[in-house]
């Protein structure tokens, strides 16, 4: 962890900050660990992840993997994920690397804040419901 506080936290390090991205020092509201973002901007599992993050109002510190550059293969990030896949969600001691699990892990944590998954199965439900009674009546 050095290794990512030395590369990200010092002056220059931040290849986000270089990139025009706002640095934010965050603390999640209900558990007072910073939420830890590594994603690279152009990642539809990054996005999924990013606009989980954005509807439930979290707060995130958010550092860009530079796929093309191949940051994701370099050292520090293997560390992290040693399949050397973006996205990475740090909460605490927990590391996350897979968008799917990120987003269960999120719902579960944040449950409080929004809770996304249980908004969708209610309309989905709805609609099967709204389908099988229209099928029903023809």
């Amino acid at each position: 962890m050095a290794d990512l506080q030395r590369r990200h936290g010092g002056e220059g390090g931040r290849d986000a900050g270089e990139r025009g991205q706002q640095q934010v020092a965050a603390i999640c509201d209900n558990t007072r660990i910073k939420l830890v973002l590594y994603h690279w901007s152009q990642s539809f599992c990054s996005q999924k992840v990013r606009l989980v993050i954005a509807e439930k109002g979290l707060k995130c510190e958010e550092y860009d993997v530079n796929l093309p550059l191949s940051e994701h293969n370099e050292p520090w990030f293997m560390r992290l994920n040693p399949a050397g896949e973006v996205p990475v969600l740090i909460h605490g001691d927990n590391i996350i690397c897979e968008s799917t699990q990120i987003i269960d892990y999120m719902e579960d944590k944040f449950e409080d804040v929004i809770p996304l998954l249980h908004q969708i199965i209610d309309i989905i439900s709805t609609i099967v419901e709204c389908v099988d009674l229209a099928d029903s009546s023809s």
